[in-house]
């Protein structure tokens, strides 16, 4: 992808051996045999959304709705859309959802009625000075996805274009300055603008005429595009195409606009402040120097300039704060909209199959799925809990150091959970400890919990505790005999959201570890990930430090 045409040469052809030598065909999922597939191109949000077995978007949900006039069962895919067009033509997919007209298509190709209108914008940087009411695409350089319908326009009227793997990919080109725009339906494009956080873009409009996709079916396949016609046709005289096309425009374009407003209020705010900080170093500047010419008053300029620095170095700590509270007010956001997805769309598709099976009196899947609703919502109500202790961390300082007795403290903690596994401590040494009780207690709480959650036992859980001296430091090695931790996931432990197994058989959140992380660290401490030595049990093994404590013996219970 760029302007110099050896290099977009090789990145047509490496493009081309992805997509017919590499990619799966379908990403989806797989369709029992002798029903119709419909494949959608698996890359256009919201028109169609993949997330893991679960599908939905605009044209899914117009398809689920024919499937009650179509005389077979049919199932719907996603798939990369170069292939789904080489697979209508070999049998593999019946049917071709959201797809454009054009001459080359329409000589392989039948076409259903009119189903969802495109309007196809130029996606350019923000700072661009196109004329959108006199734009040149023969002067541009265009990203746009093989076989698509921008696609076809481009390359029927000779216009210079570059093939991107996906929007996103193309719209961060754009902003690289690797290419001049990205042509895409808007709808598509807005919603790849949301979910990839990409700032610095606008959409214009561009010469392609409005249009409308269709449903398209091999060449003869009359029978299924009568039945798909008279399926759009009611759909259509009862409001139900436009209903589906509203519910999913309106918030995605809502999305991205406030995305768009919050970026400029904090692009403004932060000029606002350059600016501010700028004069306010101005005027004591000048101050300091007025000050300097007077002969008698040398010993007060010294004392200036010192509050100089120091007003100074305020200023760029409070600026560093700002840019960091920013910076986790994105993280939050961007986190909590991709983690606590999962869960509602979860909810969403529980809820539907309840009310169907209610439909058949088949109250055993009802019960099944009221269950599985209830322990989602659980889900939901702990991440929300945990994300909000997270993102509190900065707030749990370490209180002055008390005289703690470990031992006791483990069980205390152990109880708390109400766990069904036979938990049993085990002290090494034998010892009180001089640490402050808040960080002790918040960092062993959640790696007693963490090594509950992911124990892999049935009845006994053995975790053991080692204390060493270190200066002024206190170590404290952890270790437990659950099942460990897998080396793929070693780099990634400490991240947040982090649950080291299938969302459906933990009921954590992943915040724990993360947490213990932040907090100890921000009271000038440290925990890793280690190995296994002589002394310590099985599965996971963290060292932990905690600064300014020490390891006080009990020589009494040691005679």
């Amino acid at each position: 992808m760029y302007k110099n045409n050896k290099y977009r040469y090789f990145t047509y052809l490496a493009y081309f051996l992805a997509v017919y030598l590499v990619s799966p065909i379908i990403h989806a999922k797989e369709c029992p045999e002798n029903t119709l597939i419909f494949a959608a191109n698996e890359s256009i949000s919201p028109y169609f959304i993949q997330e893991n077995e679960n599908a939905s978007g605009i044209v899914f949900d117009i398809a689920k709705q024919l499937e009650s006039y179509i005389s077979e069962p049919t199932c719907v895919i996603g798939m990369n859309w170069a292939q789904a067009q080489e697979q209508i033509l070999k049998g593999g997919v019946d049917a071709l959802l959201h797809i454009n007209t054009n001459p080359e298509r329409e000589k392989i190709l039948d076409f259903s009625t009119e189903l969802v209108v495109s309007e196809f914008h130029l996606f350019v940087h923000r700072d661009s000075n196109f004329d959108e009411n006199n734009i040149d695409l023969n002067n541009m350089i265009i990203g746009v996805e093989a076989k698509g319908y921008p696609y076809s326009y481009l390359k029927r009227n000779d216009i210079p274009l570059a093939l991107v793997s996906s929007w996103e990919e193309g719209m961060r080109g754009v902003i690289n300055g690797d290419i001049d725009a990205v042509l895409v339906d808007h709808l598509v494009g807005m919603n790849t603008i949301f979910n990839s956080r990409i700032a610095n873009l606008k959409s214009i409009s561009s010469p392609l005429p409005k249009s409308y996709s269709r449903i398209a079916v091999k060449k003869g396949n009359d029978l299924i595009l009568d039945q798909i016609n008279k399926g759009l046709a009611i759909l259509y005289a009862d409001g139900t195409i436009d209903r589906s096309i509203k519910n999913w425009m309106t918030p995605s374009i809502q999305m991205v606009e406030q995305l768009w407003h919050e970026q400029e209020r904090v692009k403004t705010q932060n000029i606002g402040l350059i600016i501010l900080s700028l004069l306010t170093l101005l005027c004591l500047i000048a101050f300091v120097k007025s000050r300097m010419t007077i002969s008698s008053e040398l010993d007060k300029n010294k004392d200036l300039n010192r509050a100089l620095k120091g007003a100074y170095t305020e200023l760029q700590d409070k600026n560093e704060a700002l840019a960091d509270a920013n910076q986790n007010l994105e993280t939050f956001v961007s986190l909590a909209s991709h983690d606590m997805r999962a869960p509602l769309n979860g909810m969403k598709n529980l809820i539907q199959w309840a009310e169907e099976d209610l439909a058949t009196d088949n109250h055993n899947n009802v019960r099944e799925h009221l269950s599985l609703l209830k322990s989602r919502s659980t889900r939901l109500s702990n991440l929300l809990s945990d994300l909000l202790i997270f993102f509190r961390a900065d707030k749990h300082s370490a209180d002055d150091n008390k005289l703690i007795d470990p031992n006791l403290c483990a069980r205390e903690l152990v109880n708390n959970f109400d766990s069904p596994l036979n938990v049993n401590i085990i002290i090494a040494p034998n010892a009180k400890l001089h640490v402050s009780r808040t960080l002790f207690e918040l960092v062993l709480s959640n790696l007693i919990k963490n090594s509950i959650l992911h124990s892999g036992a049935d009845s006994d859980l053995y975790i053991k505790l080692e204390f060493k001296q270190l200066n002024t430091s206190l170590e404290m090695t952890f270790s437990d005999s659950g099942k460990g931790i897998n080396e793929d996931q070693l780099n990634s432990i400490f991240m947040p959201f982090e649950v080291g197994q299938s969302r459906d058989k933990s009921e954590g959140s992943g915040i724990g570890l993360a947490l213990v992380r932040r907090v100890i660290e921000r009271n000038n401490g440290s925990i890793e990930l280690t190995e296994h030595t002589p002394s310590t049990l099985k599965g996971a093994v963290f060292k932990c430090t905690f600064n300014k404590s020490s390891i006080v013996v009990n020589e009494r219970e040691n005679a």
